[in-house]
């Protein structure tokens, strides 16, 4: 089953509407965008510096 959304763009961005019409099949280039979207926040997860109260709670851990 396949499943449409409209997009809206406003008459201030039409170099948006531009840009997606030159592609060469609409769908997959939203859908590609989606994913790179979603990757990038999963990557944000994975490489998270942990804060000070967690490397200062990590320490006390360590020290006898």
């Amino acid at each position: 089953m396949t499943k449409r959304k409209m997009i809206s763009f406003n008459n201030d961005e039409n170099w948006l509407l531009d840009h997606a019409l030159s592609q060469k099949d609409l769908s997959e280039y939203v859908k590609k965008l989606i994913r790179l979207d979603i990757e990038k926040d999963l990557l944000k997860e994975v490489v998270r510096k942990p804060n000070i109260y967690e490397i200062y709670r990590e320490k006390m851990k360590k020290t006898p």
